[in-house]
């Protein structure tokens, strides 16, 4: 990966610093489900450099390793390093990442989800780097992340100059986890509505649309079961699930089972070009999303912003930060968890009534232009770098810790 440089939306074209340089680290840089992450890392206003290959990051955006202890002459360097002039492994460890952030004139860390900024803290308190961390998700509420992090979680959200969440019940879950409600921003992820736009229900067939990992808190067997309740009403039905997972040969055999197999259709990973086109030719989109067995839960599923957007009305949870997004009977339905006949009942709706489905759609798709497009969501994470490389402007920034 070569460095990026990004070129300004016209929309947050004030907020550009040719002086500001930022590093992002993140576990995964091309995470096929971490669009968001993906829109940090080209859309920021700013210098931007990336690290990654783990919460603690190994590769530089340039393919190349940092050092580390890969054979025995290094390794006996290392050791005599430590006893020279008493480091400890840890810092050992970050003395490759902080000389390449030195070279880079990197200004702030934004460290993507809350693992990589435990794992950063020390690094960024020794060298004195500001350090952002946006947590997504599983970080903030999985039990075994938790298990493992929670003491660390406490230390960096004092360490930390910001934290980051996508939705209101994401910053409750950190306050309950001990950080300062102060400290927190909230930034609704965005997507590009000059691609998910154009859908007319009304005119489309009863097609529903699900997309999203197979993975238990998405919920795609309570999704598949509805459905199934849905065709005994209104046969000519169809269901098209969008992704990969654990959980999919578990989905096809349901189906199998379920005798619905020509009524349902699976389509794998998709790009966005091709998730779009499929929306624009849907009557409705669908995901059950819950609390997982281990406590894992949703921030704000960005595959619900890009229907919303799109004009489709969504059929989700109250769940995460759903109900932030999809105002129930005004852009669509939330039914409670597990609800399985509640989202039947939705779904039976909007398939025999292509004008309500409509109707949400255009309301959802007007609130989604404006408050998730990827303009907006990017120029309010710039405003939080900013407030933190220039404290001044902090008064002015504060909307978004709501």
């Amino acid at each position: 990966m070569q460095k990026i440089v990004v070129n300004p939306t016209p929309s947050i074209e004030h907020l550009l610093s040719d002086e500001l340089t930022i590093l992002i680290s993140t576990p995964a840089v091309d995470a096929v489900t971490e669009t968001f992450i993906r829109a940090h890392i080209e859309k920021l206003p700013c210098k931007v450099h990336v690290a990654y290959g783990g919460f603690f990051p190994i590769i530089r955006e340039d393919g190349v390793p940092f050092e580390r202890h890969h054979n025995l002459t290094l390794h006996v360097a290392q050791s005599l390093k430590r006893l020279v002039y008493r480091k400890t492994w840890e810092q050992i460890r970050d003395d490759p990442l902080a000389r390449w952030m030195k070279e880079m004139g990197v200004q702030v860390l934004l460290a993507e989800y809350g693992q990589t900024g435990a794992e950063l803290m020390g690094m960024c308190e020794d060298k004195r780097v500001p350090l952002i961390v946006h947590f997504h998700g599983k970080d903030a509420y999985c039990e075994e992340v938790l298990s493992e992090y929670r003491g660390k979680y406490l230390k960096l959200f004092e360490n930390a100059v910001a934290l980051i969440t996508p939705c209101q019940a994401m910053k409750g879950q950190l306050v309950s986890l001990g950080a300062s409600a102060d400290k927190i921003h909230i930034v609704a992820y965005g997507v590009d509505t000059s691609l998910f736009s154009g859908s007319d229900p009304s005119s489309a067939p009863p097609i529903f649309v699900a997309v999203g990992r197979f993975v238990y808190k998405k919920g795609p067997i309570q999704t598949i079961l509805a459905f199934h309740q849905l065709l005994k009403q209104v046969p000519d039905s169809k269901l098209i699930m969008v992704g990969d997972g654990p959980l999919l040969e578990g989905c096809t055999q349901l189906c199998k089972h379920l005798g619905i197999s020509g009524r349902v259709e699976f389509r794998g990973n998709q790009n966005p070009t091709q998730v779009a086109e499929l929306m624009r030719s849907s009557r409705a989109f669908v995901q059950h999303s819950v609390v997982s067995f281990n406590n894992d839960s949703e921030g704000l599923p960005v595959a619900i912003l890009e229907a919303t957007s799109s004009g489709l009305p969504v059929i989700s949870t109250c769940h995460a930060g759903i109900p932030e997004a999809i105002l129930h009977e005004e852009t669509g339905y939330l039914v409670q968890e597990n609800d399985v006949d509640a989202m039947a009942n939705y779904m039976i709706k909007l398939a025999r009534d292509p004008e309500l489905a409509a109707q949400l759609g255009r309301a959802g798709s007007k609130r989604a232009q404006v408050e998730y497009s990827s303009a907006t969501s990017i120029a309010n994470l710039m405003a939080v770098i900013e407030s933190v490389v220039n404290p001044a402007g902090q008064q002015s920034n504060s909307a978004h810790r709501t």
